[in-house]
C-alpha cells in the first residue's frame, strides 16, 4: 500500500495498492532520463509496448 500522503495526493484512498514503475531512458549506454511513476492500482491499467531486439 502507498503512503497516506502519496495516495491522497493522487486521489486514491489509504490502504489501496499502488503501481510503482521505475524507468530509465538511455541513448546507447548513457542514461538520459529517469522517472518513478506511482499510480493507484485500482484506477489505472498500465500497458507497455516494447520492441524486441
Amino acid at each position: 500500500p502507498g503512503q497516506v500522503e502519496e495516495v491522497e495526493t493522487l486521489g486514491g484512498r489509504p490502504g489501496r495498492l499502488m503501481i510503482v514503475i521505475s524507468r530509465t531512458f538511455r541513448a546507447g549506454s548513457l542514461p538520459v532520463e529517469t522517472a518513478d511513476l506511482v499510480v493507484p492500482a485500482d484506477r489505472y491499467r498500465i500497458a507497455y509496448h516494447l520492441p524486441v531486439r
